[in-house]
């Protein structure tokens, strides 16, 4: 019998304009300005304006308004990028619900599915990070320490392959 899982999608979250200290209202009308004036940028831009062609046409240096752009660019972008992240864990918790009563009475496919969703959920959260790891024993030509990137899957795979190839430094660390 198939349980079946009601996935509840989140609900768009709008994000409060930013308080800077020149500006402590949200809503202020220089804050509407600067929105607008950006907007009026991003969209110059999109005409196929160059950097310094919008920086002379709004009085401003080109830099500022590159920054100005990347700015807002950044801004278009993260919003939909946490909205996504907010209901793609919505739904694995939900997959995750629906699979952890058969899981935990030790069904082998569910095991595996719930280990499959609780992998990707934790890729999603960043958790599985590479360890930094430094090698005391040597070096590069120059004599600093090489710093090497590996996963704890990777470091165990790695050590579980030195024990096998080397039985003598197994009994050396269990103490025989």
């Amino acid at each position: 019998m198939a349980t079946k899982v009601r996935l509840k999608m989140a609900k768009p979250r709008h994000k409060k304009p930013r308080r800077t200290a020149r500006n402590r209202q949200p809503a202020s009308p220089e804050r509407i300005d600067v929105d607008k004036r950006r907007a009026q940028m991003l969209d110059l831009r999109i005409e196929g304006y160059s950097l310094r062609a919008i920086g002379e046409k709004l009085g401003m240096h080109h830099s500022s308004v590159a920054e100005a752009i990347e700015s807002e660019l950044a801004e278009l972008t993260r919003e939909p990028a946490e909205r996504l992240r907010t209901v793609e864990l919505e739904r694995m918790d939900a997959m995750l619900v629906g699979l952890w009563p058969k899981a935990k009475t030790g069904d082998v496919a569910s095991v595996q599915a719930a280990l499959g969703v609780m992998a990707r959920r934790a890729k999603l959260l960043g958790l599985d990070a590479p360890v930094k790891t430094e090698n005391k024993h040597g070096g590069s030509d120059d004599g600093k320490p090489i710093r090497v990137a590996v996963t704890p899957e990777q470091a165990l795979a790695e050590l579980r392959e030195e024990l096998e190839d080397n039985p003598e430094l197994l009994k050396k660390l269990v103490g025989q």
